[in-house]
């Protein structure tokens, strides 16, 4: 159990400093201890566990939702850096670039 409390512990690490690479492959060594975790008839010692994954979840999710944004951002600053786009006084959208 220690064993999977360190490798939840350095996976939370990983992704706090964007290490995806590592939070992966973290991921994978988890798999496998779980599969060779014996089967226990008291699921008490599980619960340091269960609390810990779930709160890696979240963080997961709150990275996940950061990095959306800020490929939404750079999309947006792509965009204008090609020309941008804005609406005409109809209320059609254009381009910058061949707006007059």
């Amino acid at each position: 159990m220690d064993h999977l409390v360190d490798l939840l512990e350095r996976s939370r690490r990983a992704v706090a400093r964007a290490d995806y690479v590592q939070a992966a492959a973290l991921a994978a060594e988890m798999e496998a201890v779980l599969d060779a975790l014996p089967k226990l008839r008291d699921p008490a010692p599980l619960q340091r566990l269960r609390e810990m994954a779930a709160q890696n979840a979240l963080f997961l999710a709150a990275a996940r939702k950061g990095l959306r944004a800020a490929m939404r951002r750079l999309e947006e600053i792509r965009r204008v850096s090609a020309g941008g786009q804005t609406y005409d006084g109809e209320g059609r959208l254009s381009n910058l670039s061949t707006t007059a």
